[in-house]
């Protein structure tokens, strides 16, 4: 996983503001040491934990560009949004491969006991819960799609509901098939994404 961060990293360094005064390679400077640790620590967080990480391109580009003229932004977000799909693709593959690359340890589930501890099961790659703790992916499941109607209901969120269903989203499977409470027949379509 480091090798993304350090993809980025290579990639944008000869970019970095105050990068040409500072042509030692021992002493890289603040600014590209900035950015290589940003680079980093947005890569260790989607392997730790995919599922809560909303938008890991966004999060590493607003960490990063200020350390770049305004020149090389647009060449910035490109470089950024090519490597952190290439990672979030490589974690959605082998999700648990990403976690010991950077842990060092076995994943563990997301959930916590009776007790309030940790879970200590492995977790089933799909979504980061032991078989044990099924039922709370499923109740995020279903606090999904309530997010997403109410998105849905302004007109920016209309737009992408729009877009998804002109895409391919199938609006036929509609409430009664997710059985999701409170939802209305004529809101399948926005449950059907």
């Amino acid at each position: 996983m480091y090798q993304i961060s350090r993809a980025i990293y290579r990639e944008l360094a000869p970019y970095v503001i105050g990068s040409q005064e500072s042509t030692s390679s021992t002493d890289p400077g603040p600014n590209r040491e900035h950015v290589l640790r940003s680079c980093e620590a947005v890569i260790e967080r989607l392997a730790r934990d995919p599922y809560c990480f909303a938008d890991p391109t966004r999060t590493l580009f607003y960490d990063i560009r200020t350390h770049f003229p305004m020149s090389a932004q647009r060449r910035v977000h490109r470089v950024v949004s090519l490597y952190m799909d290439i990672a979030q693709r490589f974690i959605a593959e082998h999700p648990l491969v990403g976690y010991v690359e950077v842990s060092g340890e076995a994943p563990r589930c997301r959930a916590t006991t009776r007790k309030g501890d940790a879970c200590r099961r492995m977790p089933l790659p799909r979504n980061g819960y032991c078989p044990s703790h099924q039922h709370l992916a499923e109740t995020e499941d279903a606090d999904w799609r309530i997010r997403l109607r109410a998105t849905a209901t302004s007109s920016t969120g209309a737009s992408i509901v729009k877009d998804a269903i002109l895409n391919g989203a199938d609006a036929n499977n509609g409430a009664e098939h997710l059985n999701v409470a409170g939802a209305k027949p004529e809101d399948k379509y926005l449950l059907a994404i």
